[in-house]
């Protein structure tokens, strides 16, 4: 049997989309995420960055997801790259229509 190593991801300083388990396929984005205990479940806590909606209402808001819920996630260096990833996203989806 392989001996697996656990470990908590290094998202310190960076912004990241999150995917849930479940039907959605919508994201969530956090910038500056910290993992937090919250009445003993796992969270990743921050704010909501620029971009993360094309309308802005959720810039700057907390953000929370349970980790047990998260089934994949990317990780951006900063607010700003990922600002300029979710641009160049929405172009290319333009495009199509």
């Amino acid at each position: 049997m392989l001996n697996i190593h656990e470990s908590m991801p290094d998202i310190n300083g960076k912004c990241i989309s999150v995917k849930t388990k479940g039907l959605s396929e919508d994201s969530i984005e956090i910038n500056n995420p910290v993992f937090e205990k919250q009445l003993g479940r796992i969270f990743i806590t921050g704010i909501s960055p620029d971009g993360a909606t094309e309308s802005g209402w959720l810039k700057g808001k907390t953000v929370s997801v349970a980790w047990e819920q998260v089934a994949e996630y990317y990780v951006f260096e900063n607010e700003k790259i990922f600002k300029e990833s979710a641009d160049c996203f929405r172009q290319f989806y333009k495009k199509l229509i």
